[in-house]
C-alpha cells in the first residue's frame, strides 16, 4: 500500500471518528453556518462583480464628456448637432454619471454588509470549533 492511500485511509478514519465523536446538534450547527458563509460569499461575489461593471459604465459614460460633441461629429464626417441638443444629451450623460456614482455607493455599502456577516459567522463558526468535546 502506497503512502498516499494509507495517508488517506487515516484521515478517513480520523474523520470518522471525530464525527462519531462529535455533538451532532454542534456539528449541524457547524454545518448550517458554513452554507450561511457560501451564501454570504456568492451575494459578496455578485456584488463585487455589479460593483465592476457599475464602474467600467461609469467609465465609458465619462469618456464621452471628455470628447466634445461637435469635434465628435467633425471626426464621423456628421453635420453638428443643434445647441439644445448637445445640451440635453450632454445632461443625460451627467445624469447617469451621477446615477452611476450612488449605485457604486450602496454596492459598496452592501459589499462592507457581506463582509461584516461573513466577519461574524467565522467568529461565531471558530468559537463552535473551540468549544471542548463532551
Amino acid at each position: 500500500m502506497s503512502n498516499r492511500k494509507a495517508a488517506c485511509i487515516i484521515a478517513t478514519l480520523g474523520l470518522a471518528c471525530h464525527l462519531a465523536l462529535a455533538d451532532p446538534a454542534l456539528e449541524a450547527e457547524m454545518r448550517r453556518i458554513e452554507a450561511e458563509i457560501v451564501l454570504v460569499q456568492q451575494e459578496q461575489q455578485a456584488t463585487f462583480q455589479s460593483f465592476h461593471m457599475t464602474q467600467e459604465m461609469r467609465r465609458a459614460e465619462q469618456s464621452t464628456l471628455d470628447v466634445p460633441a461637435v469635434q465628435g461629429a467633425a471626426a464621423m464626417n456628421l453635420p453638428p448637432r443643434n445647441y439644445e441638443e448637445m445640451v440635453r444629451s450632454e445632461q443625460d450623460v451627467r445624469n447617469r454619471i451621477g446615477q452611476y456614482a450612488t449605485d457604486l455607493k450602496r454596492l459598496f455599502a452592501r459589499n462592507t454588509e457581506l463582509e461584516e456577516q461573513k466577519r461574524a459567522l467565522r467568529e461565531r463558526l471558530d468559537a463552535l470549533r473551540q468549544r471542548p468535546k463532551d
